[in-house]
């Protein structure tokens, strides 16, 4: 979403969110400028579709025109009271930090062996040499420091993101049809923005349905990226 977006892809953004209340939002920083330059929202349906919409706030419409007026109303029903948005790392407080919560359920969602399992667990507890190897044990030695987007999705999924281009300068346009970046970079980061979004999603939907790492990884993705929520009322403020 910028300047150049269309009156048309901005009214099916709105209508689209309108009636969603459960939301992963991430963000980056250009680092060149030391300003928030990109805004990654990733809408959790109770049903597919969902949309993720980067919002290039270097480069959004004149405070005069009609695009302005829709870019408002859409960023009031996304920050509307009522929604419930997930987020990695520090965010407002209203938000959910998916990274507080992420410690405790990874240290619960660890698949059971034969060293752990109940049936030889009063055995192995007697045993001084009592270990489990059943999975991946945690890079941080303190098991409450905050983990890493990249590791989390590492130690929980086995799936390596790509975090090379959070250094980039985000205040250039993304927009193929607009931007003065090559393909092979405006891919990159464009990716870069949306698998954070999904990276942020699946996670929170682990940890708030309680699902082991079995579990999570034996899941259709499609439960990952829906919500079981009820649906509720919500209005803007004026």
């Amino acid at each position: 979403v910028h300047r150049f977006t269309t009156i048309d892809t901005i009214s099916t953004l709105i209508n689209h969110f309108e009636s969603l209340y459960r939301y992963s939002i991430d963000t980056e920083s250009d680092q060149f400028i030391n300003a928030l330059s990109l805004i990654q929202v990733h809408s959790i349906p109770q049903h597919l579709s969902s949309f993720i919409v980067l919002f290039e706030l270097n480069h959004l419409p004149s405070s005069n025109t009609l695009l302005f007026e829709k870019n408002n109303l859409l960023f009031r029903f996304l920050f509307r009271s009522g929604n419930t948005i997930f987020a990695w790392g520090s965010m407002n407080t209203e938000l959910q930090s998916v990274i507080h919560a992420f410690p405790g359920w990874y240290s619960g969602a660890q698949p059971f062996c034969k060293v752990c399992c109940p049936v030889q667990l009063l055995t192995t507890v007697m045993s001084s040499n009592y270990s489990c190897t059943c999975s991946n044990a945690s890079p941080y030695l303190n098991p409450g420091e905050k983990w890493s987007l990249q590791n989390a999705m590492r130690y929980t999924a086995n799936f390596f993101l790509d975090k090379s281009a959070t250094r980039k300068n985000w205040s250039m346009v993304l927009d193929p049809n607009y931007s003065s970046l090559s393909s092979y970079e405006q891919r990159k980061r464009i990716y870069y923005a949306i698998y954070d979004s999904f990276a942020v999603t699946f996670l929170h939907q682990a940890i708030y349905d309680k699902l082991s790492l079995i579990q999570l990884r034996e899941a259709e993705l499609i439960s990952l990226f829906t919500s079981n929520a009820p649906p509720h009322s919500s209005s803007l403020s004026s």
